[in-house]
């Protein structure tokens, strides 16, 4: 047996058919794999991921519900939903189906081929100047290209789609369904995306039929986007253009129905280009245009054949000629927008007619030709049409405008104007040159003008206007009120030729009697309105007209404005610029009359000041600057916002521009300064963003006098009782489409008594934000913050253009000890407060009438020394309540006494006020000589200035109010009893009545004196207030005036020294005798002229014939050793 080898063994390689057998296992499971890739797609998350790789170039999302996938079969989608951004739905497609299988897409990639579409739904929706399917596509339109290439790379259709189109902006929504939509994209890209539409509209019912065949592309971010479109239509919804109309205009739409068919082809460049022919009829055609008309213009039936091309401000009109149920218009010709009546003038080959029924214009416009509610204009007709030729001499252009008579009826009665007017001109416009008018005729009853030349270098233009005519006969058709004035205007315009294109032009135009008035009433009137201008008109250095020197002056009465060129202006409107040196100058009160004819808000602000404006401005290319501005006006006065303005001299210093293509104001160094203060504002800048809502920058600085300050807040011309001054620092700058702002203040402030109190720091800080498009004005923090007081808050108004409402929170914390020294400065120098706390602050509701505020606020003291007054503690707490402000009953003590008080505040209706209780009061106080001088005195004016007094008081509230921002005005009504009150004679008033009636120095009340009183008109008035002198006891009543000024009648019987030892003595005793009292409470005076007069009547019923002149004669003796004859 032989014996075997183990390493031969081991060496011995293995079968090869194993690996062989795994190689073919491998590679059939792989081709099993690849196989079922696409169902492993169609079936799972991979699904999603592969649909937003191949979609990058979509700003939006696409969804599929479900999908049939395999390499040899045609690709299936079902559920297909594609979304913007933000969720809003484009389309909804119930299954697309290529025709192409998976596996050539995946090999040809450039060629999808044709997808066929089932129960697909399209959501077009204009929102802007923009839709959401250029939203979603619009990264595709400048996608990668093949552009070697040629051919279609896809290309849907959707046999019985549903379209629905909605105008975010408006509301509007249409239906069209079915409609046949095919979608066609070229492998180059640069080569339009077509979009072919047609079916009917179903809602709403009434629409016809819409064609649309649209081609839209983009190339690069950077070059233009292009849109070609053929509308055809049959009765189609007029309003789904509007969309497109916003690109161009906003604030104008569209309605009615249209048939015909329009080719339309825009290029956003640079200058937008916009290609428009072909021919349209509407039926229940609509015009709504707020910037222009009054109402909306509705038409029957109007009919549009038209062929022209906007390319920026350049208009080429090939033809156009519009007919209507009340009249035709046509042009031609070529027209710049942008270079103003200069430029235009000197093309050839235009023309433009119009012929309009008055009657029936004034039947759709009557708003806005201010035509009278009662009028009816039944005929009247307006023809006008104006051509350009070119010959060897420049451009001809003649033009005649014609109006028959106008007839109609107002009310009942038949109202008629005969040739209204008739104007015929001929003018030549020369390149660089001014136009020469060839020929002017006007015929008309108002209105007379003409050219003459006179010489062979003058030529001089005179119009007369009867403006008085002319609104007369006006005025029985439309409301002339607030444009058209009366008076009488004439005119002269002197053109001289001074060389080879150089002229000197001067001239005036008056207006005598001028009357203007305002629909509302208010009127401007000027016994003359004077306009001067003139000019010297030479070739430029680059061959341009320009002027060089001019000057043009308006002048109505007290007030004028003069303007003087500062550098050379040129002609040319394509290449204007101006820079001129301005002056205004009036009483402001003059101007804001003048401007109130035209803007009632003038009328809102009660301004007045003597001064001018004066500075430079320059225009150019839009631009506007101004340099050196300074307005300065001396006795400057403005009451408005609560505050009372009044300064010697306001002055107000700024330069600056206005860009045209921002549309934003920049201002640099500005300042404004009067004795009360001063601002600064080194630099700031203010616009307005593309939705028009303000934005605003800046920063400065502020100071000034607190004194003064404080007199803005003040209604009459009392001294201010602080004094000190101010400094602090603002800042704006916008922030999120809002404006964020904060002040930053220091005051130094003292007392003005005597001697003054030490000054007290108090600060002002305020931050917060204004939103233009939320309407809306909010406080991060308002802290206020002082010796004794802390008041911190943050909250918003909002609505602030309609009706604005108010949330604030905060918190008040107080110390009247450390407030005293501001609190004697504010109520008396003798003034004592202490307490101390802390309260919180909410306020919500509405600001503006009907007034609804709810919230708390509260304060309280814990004693209180003023006016001879020592009040118990008080705790003061405020609810609002809507309409209301509830206060707390308060109850407390007051010179040993007891005081109660019941007031509330009415917020709305305006005038604001405080009302008083009825039972509010005071229960037998002690009297002391400060509170019969500063309160009791004006209702019981004898116990005014007394050293001495004594005794107890009631007083009793039978209701009273006080209006809050008047508190003169204040009415309010009660008692008042005196208990056992004696006083001494030591007043003004008590001594001159002591002396006169020649009684001791010693008066008494009844025990139980009553007297009522009564606040009304700024006085305070009583009734028969009895004052008990030794022997002898008076009446008095009247009133004392909030400035302690007297109208007081004494009522008393003859004073026993007065009497004369006649046999008459005991009747004259009887006699009661009035004596008036005038002067004021510190310096009363007797009225001597009414007191002899009385007297004499007295004399007179007392005895007869002789005995009364005796009589009579003893009496004035006696008056005269009390009254002296003054010498």
């Amino acid at each position: 047996m032989a014996e075997s080898n183990p390493d031969r063994n081991r060496l011995k390689p293995a079968h090869p058919r194993k690996w062989l057998w795994r190689l073919i296992a491998i590679g059939l499971a792989s081709v099993v794999l690849i196989y079922f890739v696409p169902f492993i797609i169609a079936k799972t998350p991979l699904l999603d991921w592969a649909v937003r790789k191949g979609l990058s170039d979509l700003h939006g999302t696409v969804q599929i519900s479900d999908a049939s996938l395999g390499w040899f079969s045609p690709v299936e989608l079902r559920g297909v939903a594609v979304r913007e951004d933000d969720g809003q739905t484009v389309a909804e497609i119930g299954a697309v189906r290529s025709d192409r299988t998976l596996l050539s897409l995946m090999l040809d990639s450039t060629n999808v081929g044709d997808w066929k579409i089932d129960n697909a739904i399209v959501h077009l929706t204009w929102r802007g100047k923009s839709s959401n399917i250029e939203a979603v596509f619009d990264k595709y339109f400048y996608g990668p290209s093949t552009p070697t290439e040629t051919g279609t790379a896809y290309r849907m259709h959707a046999p019985a789609a549903k379209a629905i189109v909605t105008d975010a902006d408006t509301g509007r929504k249409w239906t069209v369904e079915p409609v046949d939509l095919t979608v066609a994209a070229q492998r180059d890209r640069r080569q339009p995306l077509s979009i072919v539409a047609r079916g009917p509209v179903t809602e709403p019912k009434e629409h016809g039929v819409l064609a649309l065949d649209i081609g839209i592309s983009r190339t690069t971010p950077s070059t233009p986007f292009g849109v070609t479109t053929k509308v055809e239509a049959e009765r189609g919804p007029l309003a789904a253009v509007n969309a497109l109309v916003r690109r161009f205009q906003t604030g104008v739409h569209v309605d009615g129905k249209v048939s015909g068919s329009v080719d339309v082809k825009y290029v956003e460049e640079k200058q937008e280009s916009v290609q428009v022919s072909g021919q349209a009829q509407a039926s229940d055609f609509s015009l709504d245009a707020p910037q222009y008309l009054d109402e909306t213009l509705i038409i029957k039936n109007l009919r549009l054949p038209l062929n022209l091309e906007f390319e920026g401000d350049r208009l080429k009109v090939a033809s156009l000629n519009l007919q209507t149920d009340i009249g035709d218009a046509s042009a031609s010709g070529e027209f710049d927008l942008s270079k103003g009546i200069s430029s235009a003038l000197q093309r050839a080959g235009s023309k433009i007619s119009v012929d309009v029924d008055l009657a029936g214009l004034a039947k759709l416009l009557p708003r806005t030709l201010h035509f009278r509610n009662d009028v009816r204009l039944t005929s009247g007709r307006l023809h006008a049409i104006v051509a350009s030729t070119a010959d060897a001499n420049g451009v001809l252009w003649d033009g005649r405008i014609t109006t028959s008579d106008l007839q109609g009826l107002r009310g009942n009665q038949v109202i008629s104007w005969k040739q209204p007017l008739t104007v015929t001109l001929a003018a030549r416009a020369k390149a660089d040159s001014l136009p020469e008018i060839e020929r002017l005729q006007c015929v008309s009853d108002f209105l007379q003008a003409n050219v003459r030349q006179r010489g062979n270098n003058e030529y001089v233009l005179t119009a007369t206007c009867e403006m008085s005519k002319l609104r007369q006969q006006l005025a029985q058709f439309v409301d002339v009120e607030g444009w058209l004035p009366d008076g009488q205007a004439t005119a002269t315009c002197t053109a001289t030729r001074t060389g080879d294109r150089s002229f000197k032009i001067e001239g005036d135009a008056k207006v005598q009697q001028l009357q203007l008035r305002s629909a509302s009433k208010r009127q401007w009137t000027e016994p003359e309105v004077v306009l001067k201008w003139a000019a010297l008109v030479e070739p430029g250095r680059n061959g341009l007209q320009e002027a060089r020197a001019g000057a043009v002056t308006f002048q109505a009465g007290p007030v004028w404005i003069w303007a003087s060129l500062h550098e050379p202006m040129p002609l040319a409107a394509d290449r204007f610029k101006a820079h001129a040196k301005v002056r205004i100058h009036g009483e402001l009160a003059r101007w804001r009359t003048i401007a109130g004819v035209w803007l009632h808000e003038a009328e809102e602000w009660p301004v007045s000041g003597v001064g001018e404006i004066s500075g430079r401005i320059r225009f150019e290319a839009g631009d506007v600057e101004f340099h050196d501005l300074k307005a300065e006006y001396a006795n400057f006065r403005l009451a408005k916002f609560g505050l009372n303005i009044a300064e010697p001299k306001a002055t107000f210093l700024a330069s600056g521009r206005r860009d045209a293509k921002s549309g934003r104001f920049q201002l640099l160094d500005a300042s404004l300064t009067c004795p009360t203060l001063t601002v600064s504002m080194p630099a700031a800048s203010f616009g307005f963003d593309s939705k028009g809502n303000l934005e605003a920058s800046g920063k400065g600085s502020i100071r000034g006098d607190v004194a003064k300050l404080e007199r803005w807040f003040r209604t009459g011309n009392e001294a201010s009782q602080l004094a000190g001054t101010f400094s602090g620092s603002w800042q704006a700058f916008p922030a999120g489409g809002a404006t964020n702002f904060s002040v930053d203040a220091t005051a130094g402030i003292v007392s003005a008594s005597n001697p003054p109190s030490r000054e007290s720091k108090a600060t002002f800080s305020l931050a917060g934000s204004f939103d233009a498009p939320k309407d809306s004005l909010r406080f991060e923090k308002a802290v206020v913050d002082a010796a004794g007081l802390r008041l911190q808050t943050s909250g918003a108004i909002t609505a602030l253009a309609t009706r604005p409402v108010i949330q604030l929170r905060g918190q008040l914390d107080y110390d009247w000890e450390k407030l005293e020294p501001q609190i004697r400065s504010l109520i008396g120098p003798t003034t004592k407060i202490a307490g101390r706390g802390s309260r919180p602050i909410r306020l919500d509701g509405t600001l503006a009438a009907p007034i609804q505020l709810t919230g708390e606020l509260g304060a309280g003291w814990d004693s209180l020394q003023a006016f001879g007054c020592n009040v118990g503690p008080v705790q003061l707490d405020l609810q609002f309540t809507g309409k209301a402000v509830e206060i707390k009953p308060i109850q407390t003590t007051l010179n040993q006494g007891r005081a109660y008080a019941a007031p509330a505040i009415r917020l709305d209706p305006s005038p604001s006020e405080l009302s008083i209780a009825k039972g509010s009061g005071v229960q037998r106080a002690k009297l002391t000589q400060a509170m019969c001088d500063e309160l009791l005195g004006y209702a019981a004016p004898a116990l005014a200035r007394s050293t001495d007094a004594d005794g107890e008081v009631t007083v009793y509230f039978s209701g009273g109010r006080v209006p809050l921002d008047h508190p003169e005005k204040a009415d309010a009504a009660g008692q008042i009893i005196l208990h056992s009150v004696r006083i001494a004679a030591t007043s003004p008033m008590l001594r001159l009545l002591s002396t006169v009636l020649q009684t001791p120095a010693s008066v008494a009340l009844q025990k139980e004196a009553v007297v009522n009183f009564r606040v009304a008109d700024g006085r305070v008035y009583h009734d028969k207030l009895e004052l008990v002198f030794p022997g002898l006891t008076i009446k008095m009543s009247g009133s004392v005036g909030f400035d302690g000024t007297l109208n007081l009648m004494i009522e008393t019987p003859m004073p026993p020294r007065w009497l004369p030892n006649v046999p008459w003595k005991d009747t004259l005793a009887k006699q009661p005798i009035k004596i008036p009292l005038r002067g004021t409470l510190s310096k009363p005076q007797l009225d001597e002229e009414a007191i002899r007069k009385h007297l004499a009547d007295i004399t007179r019923d007392a005895a007869r014939g002789a005995a009364s002149d005796a009589l009579r004669k003893e009496v004035e003796k006696g008056f005269e050793k009390l009254f002296p004859p003054k010498k």
